[in-house]
């Protein structure tokens, strides 16, 4: 396979990964910004985050890394949202979450592909220590 095609194979098994889970990860991500600066997800409360989620641990991912991903992930290259704000969309929340993977399990070589890394973030910090809000059923009830 060529470097290429296995590229863009991964990045096709990404989105089917991040589609699958899409809904679960949306309404986690109404709950925690209805709690903050709705309609996006504050800057503090997004620290807060990832000290819940066991994300940031010390070890691998300390407060200087998280800066770095929040950072990274707010800095917008479009005129839709002023890069100086850190305050996260939905889009950029689901980017944070593939920028923690990637620094928490590939440069560490604990994964060795995005999607084990993703569905690793999903599965052992965010699911278990997060709630969730209906965004459906908060529309129609």
């Amino acid at each position: 396979m060529k470097k290429g095609a296995e590229f863009e194979n991964e990045c096709n098994r990404i989105k089917d990964l991040l589609f699958e889970h899409y809904v679960r990860i949306i309404n986690i991500f109404e709950y925690y910004c209805g709690t903050s600066s709705y309609p996006t997800f504050g800057y503090n409360d997004q620290t807060s985050f990832v000290k819940k989620t066991k994300i940031m641990d010390g070890e691998h991912t300390n407060l200087a890394a998280v800066d770095l991903i929040i950072v990274a992930t707010a800095q917008s290259h479009h005129n839709f949202v002023k890069s100086a704000v850190l305050d996260l969309t939905r889009y950029e929340f689901i980017e944070m979450i593939a920028r923690v993977a990637e620094h928490k399990f590939i440069k560490t070589k604990m994964c060795k592909t995005m999607t084990a890394a993703i569905e690793k973030v999903l599965e052992e910090h965010v699911y278990p220590y997060t709630k969730t809000m209906n965004g459906e059923d908060f529309r129609r009830y």
